[in-house]
């Protein structure tokens, strides 16, 4: 076993050579299970980062390997399940049941720097080694029920279920493993790419379409209890098993009702767009299983299998459905009485049609709220942040939300994933004008007090602020982003379940106020200090929101490091630049950084690699302080030695000063 502080190796479980090894191992008195994906090796630095996003679900993977990344996300997702989940709705069934999946003991780098990751043991065997006793088949159905409840209740799904990914206890009781395959998903009608997948268990838009919801998740279920039952399913267990090989996802049960049904054979079932369960042909096994497909192996283990399957394309959602509009024999009934003239006619159609408003502005909020969830997950999941064609999805889905009532918080929820997809905050960005009038006339309608509205005003105003900063209105656009941004925080709930649209909020106060700071150095302003001061006191209220924003967070924290060098504010400078490596690494990005931020001007410094040392080649200032900023304090103290008579304007003993407690770690 590669060697890992306080961990004893017992037994080796699987693997494949330069790839992954599976041990069973011995930390903390307690038996475990470390998972270490040797491929790809990272800095030291970054063990932090990797134990950060481990076991609490915070900090950013964007910078890392993208295997690794694929890896730890679904161990992300998991450590959040906490903060994500409720009560389970609509099931006194579920309450009390604490679902199971393995507790994360550990993570970090090995000696050599390799990912590892320490799960708990879990007693049993896995589900596709046992004959199942006929009395237990049952518990073992539910419980398995049970957990996707769980993880579908905060719109996780576990993309991979099958009978290898299951143990079985002593006693029965059931637990899920593996955990790198969670996703989380925005909603119901919204998908993620699929990654993990076993072709004979995957449902259908997971083989064809490579697209993965919630309700993937069933497909499989469907498969397992008939493997259970050795298809002589429980009689009142028949329709929701059969139903959950329908080809439409969303015409699939409904995971709560599901669960309810396994317990209550007169529980209501109904599908994921809270409609009766309607009747389904079921498929044969061949084609419900795919086997016509090509299957994607597992690596070959002892206890815990890894899938190996390649990261797939994303394809656009497709717009949320419409709802059905009134029964043709009700709007009938109402024009016989209307015209027969009765009051009864009059109250009645006054009734259907008040009815039919409250149920039009509830499906509209109700599609509006399950975009803003889709807009976080691709604010906050690295995995899903990299497919661009979610912002398109997102967008159809917002769109067909507003289409369905044009409700002041569908009209928000709009007018931010308008915006969003328009890319105001994308810096390779150029100034439209018609775009910009077009995500402005988006906002009418929407709510005064709704957080979505203003977090769309301050980002339109503020690309806007950056974009046509040569138009005489730009100073417009930067006062209007920054009282957006005032006011959509008098208005955010202080619940972490915002905190993302926080991190958003930062981020945008930071650009617009160091464009500002950046316009008063250029035009050698006596504002530029207030300024600059300005830009940083923004980077210290963001920090307790960083986070929360996986995606954004590090870039955050790259802008705020340049006006850290603007400013010459070299202990922060420096600070900044040791998280940005122990995020990113030492690469020729992040090297690169150290040097062009380092100050007015820098941008012009020239870097190349020889023989594997960076050679650089520019102003000696920004030199010295992108040496000291890799921690090479050898090579900064050279260039102060040599140039420091020669540039007597510039503040080397302020340099030095920041210097002093820098211990020599050169990153390379």
């Amino acid at each position: 076993m590669i060697p890992i502080a306080n961990h004893v190796a017992v037994s080796r479980l699987g693997g494949a050579p330069g790839q992954r090894e599976v041990w069973r191992t011995q930390y903390a008195g307690r038996d475990c299970v470390t998972r270490i994906i040797a491929r790809d090796r990272l800095h030291a630095n970054l063990g932090t980062t990797i134990r950060s996003i481990v076991l609490r679900g915070q900090g950013s993977a964007v910078n890392l390997p993208e295997n690794i990344q694929l890896t730890i996300e679904g161990y992300r997702v998991a450590a959040r399940i906490p903060t994500l989940t409720g009560p389970v709705p609509g099931s006194a069934t579920l309450a009390g049941v604490e679902p199971r999946w393995p507790q994360v003991l550990d993570a970090g780098l090995t000696a050599d720097g390799f990912v590892y990751i320490t799960t708990e043991w879990i007693d049993g065997e896995p589900l596709h080694r046992l004959r199942v006793e006929p009395h237990l088949r049952i518990p073992i159905a539910r419980g398995v029920g049970r957990i996707l409840a769980a993880l579908h209740n905060s719109n996780v799904a576990y993309g991979d279920l099958k009978a290898e990914n299951l143990i079985i206890g002593p006693n029965g009781e059931v637990s899920l493993i593996d955990l790198d395959t969670m996703r989380e998903v925005g909603g119901p009608r919204m998908a993620v790419p699929t990654r993990d997948l076993t072709m004979s268990w995957a449902a259908p838009e997971q083989r064809q379409e490579q697209q993965t919801y919630l309700a993937s998740d069933l497909w499989a279920f469907g498969k397992l209890v008939r493997e259970l039952f050795d298809n002589d399913v429980p009689v009142h267990w028949r329709e929701p098993v059969d139903a959950c090989w329908h080809r439409q996802p969303l015409l699939r049960p409904k995971t709560v009702a599901l669960v309810a049904r396994l317990h209550d054979p007169e529980a209501t079932l109904v599908d994921w767009n809270d409609e009766p369960l309607r009747a389904v042909v079921p498929h044969t096994e061949a084609d419900a299983a795919g086997e016509k497909t090509q299957r994607v192996d597992d690596l070959a283990t002892e206890r815990v299998p890894e899938t190996t399957a390649p990261t797939l394309p994303s394809v656009p959602q497709p717009p949320r459905p419409a709802p059905e509009p009134p029964k043709p024999y009700a709007l009938r009934s109402c024009l016989m009485l209307l015209l027969a003239g009765g009051v009864l006619g009059v109250g009645t159609c006054t009734g259907l049609f008040t009815w039919w408003d409250r149920s039009q502005i509830a499906i509209a909020d109700a599609g509006a709220d399950e975009a803003l969830m889709a807009l976080k997950l691709y604010k906050t999941s690295p995995v899903v942040n990299r497919d661009t064609s979610q912002r398109t999805a997102i967008r159809a889905q917002a769109d067909a939300a507003w289409e369905t009532r044009g409700t002041p918080h569908a009209t928000a929820v709009r007018a931010l994933a308008l915006v969003w997809e328009q890319g105001w905050q994308d810096s390779a960005r150029k100034w439209d004008a018609g775009k910009y009038s077009e995500a402005i006339a988006a906002l009418d309608g929407a709510g005064a007090k709704e957080p979505a509205a203003w977090m769309a005003r301050a980002t339109v105003e503020g690309g806007a602020c950056r974009l046509n900063h040569a138009d005489a209105t730009s100073a417009g656009h930067c006062d209007r982003a920054l009282d957006a941004i005032t006011t959509l925080r008098t208005l955010l709930p202080a619940e972490d379940e915002w905190s993302w649209l926080q991190v958003e909020a930062s981020w945008t106060e930071v650009l617009v106020r160091g464009e500002l700071a950046e316009q008063a150095v250029t035009a050698k302003s006596g504002e530029a200090p207030q300024r600059l001061t300005a830009v940083l006191s923004a980077c210290d209220a963001a920090k307790p929101w960083l986070p929360f924003g996986p995606v954004n967070a590090l870039e955050l924290e790259q802008d705020c490091m340049d006006y850290a060098g603007l400013a010459r504010d070299l202990p922060r400078y420096f600070t900044l630049a040791d998280a940005l490596f122990d995020a990113a690494g030492a690469n020729k990005t992040t090297i690169a950084h150290a040097y062009h931020s380092a100050g007015a001007g820098c941008d012009a410094v020239a870097i190349s690699q020889k023989r594997g040392d960076w050679v650089v080649k520019g102003d000696p200032w920004c030199i010295a302080v992108g040496d000291a900023a890799r921690s090479c304090v050898a090579l900064a103290e050279d260039v102060i030695a040599k140039t420091a008579t020669l540039y007597p304007d510039q503040p080397w003993a302020d340099l030095q000063t920041a210097m002093a407690g820098r211990a020599e770690a050169c990153r390379k």
